[in-house]
Protein backbone atom coordinates (compact mmCIF):
# COMPACT_ATOMS: atom_id res chain seq x y z
CA UNK A 1 0.00 0.00 0.00
CA UNK A 2 1.29 3.40 -1.00
CA UNK A 3 1.83 6.31 1.97
CA UNK A 4 -1.04 8.34 0.14
CA UNK A 5 -3.56 5.80 0.40
CA UNK A 6 -2.42 5.48 4.20
CA UNK A 7 -3.10 8.83 4.53
CA UNK A 8 -6.46 8.11 2.87
CA UNK A 9 -7.40 4.98 5.92
CA UNK A 10 -6.79 7.36 8.67
CA UNK A 11 -9.40 9.92 7.73
CA UNK A 12 -11.78 7.23 6.72
CA UNK A 13 -11.46 5.68 10.29
CA UNK A 14 -13.01 5.78 13.78
CA UNK A 15 -9.98 7.47 15.14
CA UNK A 16 -11.02 10.84 17.41
CA UNK A 17 -9.63 14.34 15.36
CA UNK A 18 -6.72 14.60 17.98
CA UNK A 19 -5.58 10.73 17.30
CA UNK A 20 -5.91 11.36 13.26
CA UNK A 21 -3.51 14.87 13.95
CA UNK A 22 -0.96 12.39 15.52
CA UNK A 23 -1.24 9.88 12.92
CA UNK A 24 -0.44 12.25 10.25
CA UNK A 25 2.18 14.00 12.05
CA UNK A 26 4.12 10.72 12.54
CA UNK A 27 3.74 9.50 9.41
CA UNK A 28 5.81 12.62 8.02
CA UNK A 29 8.94 11.20 9.75
CA UNK A 30 8.27 7.77 7.77
CA UNK A 31 11.41 6.53 6.23
CA UNK A 32 10.58 4.95 3.21
CA UNK A 33 13.54 2.49 3.23
CA UNK A 34 13.01 1.08 6.67
CA UNK A 35 9.58 1.72 6.96
CA UNK A 36 10.38 3.38 10.66
CA UNK A 37 9.59 6.63 12.07
CA UNK A 38 10.46 7.65 15.53
CA UNK A 39 10.08 11.38 16.36
CA UNK A 40 10.10 12.39 19.91
CA UNK A 41 6.96 13.53 21.57
CA UNK A 42 7.92 16.88 21.46
CA UNK A 43 8.21 16.75 17.41
CA UNK A 44 4.79 15.39 17.66
CA UNK A 45 3.50 17.78 20.06
CA UNK A 46 4.48 20.31 18.12
CA UNK A 47 3.74 19.38 14.68
CA UNK A 48 -0.13 18.67 15.49
CA UNK A 49 0.14 21.70 18.46
CA UNK A 50 -1.60 19.48 20.92
CA UNK A 51 -0.24 19.10 24.46
CA UNK A 52 2.50 16.09 25.79
CA UNK A 53 -0.59 14.45 27.67
CA UNK A 54 -3.09 14.81 25.11
CA UNK A 55 -0.15 13.50 22.34
CA UNK A 56 0.32 10.31 24.40
CA UNK A 57 -3.46 9.62 24.99
CA UNK A 58 -3.72 9.36 21.10
CA UNK A 59 -0.40 7.66 20.25
CA UNK A 60 -2.18 4.63 23.01
CA UNK A 61 -5.30 4.90 20.72
CA UNK A 62 -3.59 4.92 17.49
CA UNK A 63 -1.59 1.85 18.50
CA UNK A 64 -5.30 0.06 19.79
CA UNK A 65 -6.50 0.60 16.43
CA UNK A 66 -4.06 -1.77 14.40
CA UNK A 67 -2.79 1.29 12.53
CA UNK A 68 0.86 0.82 14.20
CA UNK A 69 2.90 -0.94 16.54
CA UNK A 70 5.14 0.56 19.12
CA UNK A 71 8.95 -0.84 19.59
CA UNK A 72 11.45 0.06 21.82
CA UNK A 73 15.08 0.85 19.85
CA UNK A 74 18.28 2.46 21.38
CA UNK A 75 19.78 4.49 18.38
CA UNK A 76 23.80 3.64 17.77
CA UNK A 77 26.03 5.88 20.61
CA UNK A 78 22.68 6.63 22.59
CA UNK A 79 22.32 5.31 26.55
CA UNK A 80 18.48 6.13 25.63
CA UNK A 81 15.48 4.21 24.16
CA UNK A 82 13.26 6.03 21.90
CA UNK A 83 9.47 5.07 20.30
CA UNK A 84 9.85 3.62 16.75
CA UNK A 85 6.12 3.24 15.26
CA UNK A 86 5.83 0.79 12.55
CA UNK A 87 2.91 1.43 10.82
CA UNK A 88 1.10 -1.69 9.44
CA UNK A 89 -0.25 -0.71 5.99
CA UNK A 90 -2.06 -3.74 5.50
CA UNK A 91 -3.99 -4.81 8.31
CA UNK A 92 -5.57 -1.05 9.70
CA UNK A 93 -9.18 -0.80 9.14
CA UNK A 94 -9.78 -3.31 6.54
CA UNK A 95 -10.42 -2.21 2.77
CA UNK A 96 -10.35 0.99 1.11
CA UNK A 97 -14.01 2.42 0.19
CA UNK A 98 -14.31 3.61 -3.19
CA UNK A 99 -14.88 6.76 -2.74
CA UNK A 100 -11.92 9.20 -4.77
CA UNK A 101 -9.02 9.45 -2.71
CA UNK A 102 -6.62 12.46 -2.70
CA UNK A 103 -2.86 13.31 -2.41
CA UNK A 104 -1.41 14.49 0.79
CA UNK A 105 0.00 17.85 0.29
CA UNK A 106 3.14 17.01 2.12
CA UNK A 107 6.22 14.78 0.16
CA UNK A 108 5.95 11.56 2.69
CA UNK A 109 8.54 10.15 0.24
CA UNK A 110 11.19 11.59 1.46
CA UNK A 111 13.14 10.82 4.36
CA UNK A 112 13.24 12.82 7.46
CA UNK A 113 15.09 13.49 10.64
CA UNK A 114 12.70 14.13 13.86
CA UNK A 115 16.24 16.05 15.00
CA UNK A 116 17.58 18.03 11.98
CA UNK A 117 15.59 20.59 10.38
CA UNK A 118 14.84 20.79 6.97
CA UNK A 119 16.94 22.69 4.90
CA UNK A 120 16.79 24.76 1.55
CA UNK A 121 18.42 23.16 -1.26
CA UNK A 122 20.28 25.47 -3.16
CA UNK A 123 18.46 25.16 -6.47
CA UNK A 124 15.53 25.72 -4.79
CA UNK A 125 17.13 29.30 -3.92
CA UNK A 126 17.39 29.96 -7.55
CA UNK A 127 13.64 31.84 -8.36
CA UNK A 128 14.04 33.52 -5.17
CA UNK A 129 14.64 37.12 -6.04
CA UNK A 130 16.92 39.04 -3.51
CA UNK A 131 15.43 41.92 -1.16
CA UNK A 132 14.93 45.26 -2.71
CA UNK A 133 17.43 47.55 -0.54
CA UNK A 134 16.56 51.01 -1.94
CA UNK A 135 19.52 53.39 -3.00
CA UNK A 136 20.86 55.71 -0.27
CA UNK A 137 20.32 59.27 -1.56
CA UNK A 138 23.42 61.33 -0.69
CA UNK A 139 22.53 65.36 -0.39
CA UNK A 140 24.30 66.94 -3.12
CA UNK A 141 25.43 70.98 -2.05
CA UNK A 142 23.43 72.94 -4.91
CA UNK A 143 25.50 74.85 -7.50
CA UNK A 144 24.77 77.98 -7.75
CA UNK A 145 23.82 79.70 -10.70
CA UNK A 146 26.67 81.99 -12.08
CA UNK A 147 24.26 84.89 -13.33
CA UNK A 148 22.70 84.39 -9.60
CA UNK A 149 26.16 85.27 -7.88
CA UNK A 150 26.88 87.74 -9.87
CA UNK A 151 23.71 89.73 -9.16
CA UNK A 152 24.70 89.26 -5.53
CA UNK A 153 28.27 90.27 -6.65
CA UNK A 154 27.13 93.70 -8.02
CA UNK A 155 24.49 94.48 -5.32
CA UNK A 156 27.11 94.17 -2.38
CA UNK A 157 28.74 97.23 -1.16
CA UNK A 158 31.78 97.82 -2.80
CA UNK A 159 34.67 98.73 -0.25
CA UNK A 160 34.36 95.67 1.70
CA UNK A 161 33.99 92.78 -0.95
CA UNK A 162 36.78 91.15 -0.23
CA UNK A 163 37.84 87.82 -1.82
CA UNK A 164 35.37 86.72 -4.88
CA UNK A 165 36.32 83.11 -4.19
CA UNK A 166 35.73 83.00 -0.71
CA UNK A 167 32.73 84.85 -1.25
CA UNK A 168 31.34 82.32 -3.98
CA UNK A 169 32.28 79.15 -1.57
CA UNK A 170 30.01 81.32 1.07
CA UNK A 171 27.30 81.77 -1.24
CA UNK A 172 27.07 78.21 -1.94
CA UNK A 173 26.79 77.17 1.63
CA UNK A 174 24.04 79.95 1.82
CA UNK A 175 22.16 78.65 -0.34
CA UNK A 176 21.26 74.84 1.72
CA UNK A 177 19.71 77.73 4.31
CA UNK A 178 17.74 80.15 2.41
CA UNK A 179 16.70 80.55 -1.09
CA UNK A 180 19.11 83.02 -3.60
CA UNK A 181 15.99 85.29 -3.69
CA UNK A 182 16.05 85.58 -0.16
CA UNK A 183 19.55 86.74 0.05
CA UNK A 184 19.81 88.71 -2.92
CA UNK A 185 16.77 90.74 -1.35
CA UNK A 186 19.04 91.04 2.25
CA UNK A 187 22.12 92.21 0.05
CA UNK A 188 20.19 95.46 -1.63
CA UNK A 189 18.80 96.16 1.29
CA UNK A 190 22.33 95.92 3.20
CA UNK A 191 23.46 98.12 0.37
CA UNK A 192 21.22 100.67 1.15
CA UNK A 193 21.63 100.62 5.16
CA UNK A 194 22.79 103.23 7.64
CA UNK A 195 25.39 100.92 8.51
CA UNK A 196 27.59 100.62 4.91
CA UNK A 197 26.88 104.82 5.08
CA UNK A 198 28.68 105.11 7.80
CA UNK A 199 31.76 102.86 6.53
CA UNK A 200 31.07 99.90 8.46
CA UNK A 201 30.53 97.43 5.99
CA UNK A 202 31.39 93.78 6.05
CA UNK A 203 33.10 91.17 4.05
CA UNK A 204 30.98 89.53 1.12
CA UNK A 205 32.06 86.32 2.84
CA UNK A 206 31.97 86.76 6.68
CA UNK A 207 28.17 88.55 5.80
CA UNK A 208 26.67 85.69 4.19
CA UNK A 209 28.79 82.98 6.78
CA UNK A 210 26.61 85.23 9.51
CA UNK A 211 23.26 84.76 7.44
CA UNK A 212 22.99 88.56 7.63
CA UNK A 213 20.64 88.91 4.67
CA UNK A 214 18.03 88.01 7.96
CA UNK A 215 18.57 91.23 9.64
CA UNK A 216 16.87 94.10 9.16
CA UNK A 217 18.35 97.02 8.58
CA UNK A 218 17.66 101.27 8.59
CA UNK A 219 17.56 102.79 5.21
CA UNK A 220 19.09 106.24 4.75
CA UNK A 221 16.25 108.49 3.48
CA UNK A 222 17.14 109.63 -0.22
CA UNK A 223 18.30 113.29 -0.46
CA UNK A 224 19.76 112.92 3.38
CA UNK A 225 22.69 115.13 4.19
CA UNK A 226 24.28 114.80 6.71
CA UNK A 227 26.26 118.40 6.52
CA UNK A 228 24.60 121.33 8.17
CA UNK A 229 20.97 121.67 6.78
CA UNK A 230 20.09 125.16 5.33
CA UNK A 231 17.39 127.01 7.39
CA UNK A 232 14.57 129.10 6.17
CA UNK A 233 14.09 133.21 6.81
CA UNK A 234 11.86 132.38 9.64
CA UNK A 235 14.21 130.27 11.20
CA UNK A 236 17.05 132.32 11.05
CA UNK A 237 15.08 135.42 11.98
CA UNK A 238 14.46 134.17 14.92
CA UNK A 239 17.99 132.47 15.75
CA UNK A 240 19.24 136.18 15.18
CA UNK A 241 15.99 137.86 17.86
CA UNK A 242 17.41 135.23 19.99
CA UNK A 243 20.70 136.09 19.72
CA UNK A 244 20.07 139.58 20.55
CA UNK A 245 18.39 138.92 23.65
CA UNK A 246 21.47 137.60 24.83
CA UNK A 247 23.86 140.15 23.89
CA UNK A 248 25.28 139.13 21.11
CA UNK A 249 25.48 140.63 17.57
CA UNK A 250 24.92 137.41 15.65
CA UNK A 251 24.69 137.29 11.88
CA UNK A 252 22.03 139.40 10.17
CA UNK A 253 19.64 137.56 8.38
CA UNK A 254 19.49 138.27 4.31
CA UNK A 255 15.80 139.01 5.11
CA UNK A 256 16.63 142.57 7.12
CA UNK A 257 19.06 143.68 4.35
Amino acid sequence: MQPHEFHARIFESDLSPNAKLVCLAILRYRNHKTGLCYPSWDTISADSSLCRNTVAKAIREIEASGFFSIKKMRPKGSKFTVNSYVYNFDGACGELSNEPSFEPSIDLSNERSSHAPKLIKPEELSNISPPYIPPTKKRTKPEPEQNHFDEFWEAFPRQRRGSKDKAMKAYTSACLRASEGAIIQGTHAYARSDEVARGYAKGAAAWLNDDRWTNDYTTKPEGMNHGRSKKTPDEELKEWLDSRRGGGAGHVPDALL
